[in-house]
């Protein structure tokens, strides 16, 4: 094969051979695109390798033989490539779908959901406010984005110590509205249904 980088585009594509079925194709646009010929049950096939020079000759030639291999066992190199990246797809969209889920259960997104499911039975409209209000001065901080399953009564404990010492009464109320969130969390099996902001279970 002619030096890689002096092969000229021209009107109308064209192939150069490198031995062994590894072609690559130069466009009129002056791209440079790899192939493999291959013969898969009985029939010819072409199969993509990538472009030049982010697939560079050496790896083309490897991708190449690897492609021959298979072919030569009576496998179809083209249709396990779709399905290897099919696997890779799939595997990143339940990665995705897993993070999403992971952060939807946060104990900030779970108490938001927990105050829109309460707030329609609630006489004040003030009462949604001052639920996000407490939460976000004295148990987000610290509870915020972990996960509610993993909340226990350590945590609990590091979210209301200052507020508790300071201002007990307020350290109460965001107690109990700490428990009802994961109550309610409890409730969708997002935890365990335990409850470590029970004021049985702290030492206040």
């Amino acid at each position: 094969m002619k030096t890689i980088e002096a092969l000229k585009k021209r009107e109308n594509p064209y192939r150069v051979s490198d031995g062994g079925g590894l072609l690559l194709e130069v466009r009129p646009s002056g791209a440079k695109l790899w192939f493999c010929r291959l013969t898969v049950d009985g029939q010819r096939r072409d199969m993509g390798l990538g472009g030049f020079p982010t697939v560079s000759l050496r790896e083309a030639r490897q991708r190449a033989a690897g492609a021959r291999k298979l072919a030569e066992a009576g496998n179809d190199p083209i249709a396990t490539r779709k399905a290897e990246e099919a696997a890779r797809k799939a595997a990143r969209a339940a990665e995705a779908e897993a993070a999403k889920l992971a952060e939807a259960r946060t104990f900030k997104a779970v108490a938001e959901a927990c105050i829109k499911a309460q707030s329609p039975g609630w006489k004040n409209d003030r009462t949604a406010d001052l639920w996000r209000n407490s939460l976000a001065a004295h148990a987000y901080p610290t509870l915020g984005a972990l996960p509610v399953v993993e909340i226990d009564r350590a945590a609990v404990l590091r979210a209301i110590e200052t507020v508790w010492q300071s201002r007990p009464a307020t350290g109460r109320k965001v107690l109990r509205r700490i428990g009802s969130i994961l109550r309610y969390a409890a409730a969708h099996g997002w935890r365990a249904n335990d409850n470590p902001a029970d004021a049985r279970m702290l030492r206040y």
